[in-house]
């Protein structure tokens, strides 16, 4: 049997029942009536520390489980950002390229524009030098 709610002397309570003239199995029947009700109604201090016990043992796994959360969570935050410095560096690479392909191209366009000057004026040349042999083979005719 469990360990009553509140301890309640009912012999005492029926006692005080018949004292205030109500017939003993009245008296009984109502202190039966109140016992079981209290008994079924309220905890007992053994309940409430089974109760406390469970709880502190739930918040503990809680704070347990956010721990481990937490720590998760910076795992992922430091792994992110590793990964958005290797994209930044992979990005600053790319951008270091770009600008050698660039000083490149700038340098072969440059080399160009000289070989094309001087083709040009070479082309010039050879033609002034023809109009002029034309011209003086006309002269001579």
């Amino acid at each position: 049997m469990t360990e009553p709610a509140i301890k309640f002397d009912t012999a005492a309570a029926v006692e005080q029942l018949i004292e205030a003239g109500i017939p003993r199995e009245h008296a009984a029947a109502q202190v039966r009536l109140l016992a079981d009700t209290i008994n079924d109604n309220f905890a007992t201090k053994a309940d409430i520390e089974r109760l406390e016990l469970k709880l502190d043992t739930r918040i503990a796994e809680v704070r347990s489980e956010i721990a481990s959360l937490r720590a998760a969570v910076h795992t992922d935050v430091a792994e992110l950002r590793t990964e958005i410095a290797d994209v930044r560096t992979e990005i600053a690479d790319v951008r270091a390229e770009v600008a050698n392909l660039e000083t490149r191209l700038t340098g072969k366009i440059a080399e160009l524009d000289v070989r094309l000057q001087t083709t040009l004026k070479w082309t010039a040349g050879m033609q002034v030098g023809t109009i002029l042999a034309i011209v003086a083979a006309i002269k001579l005719i």
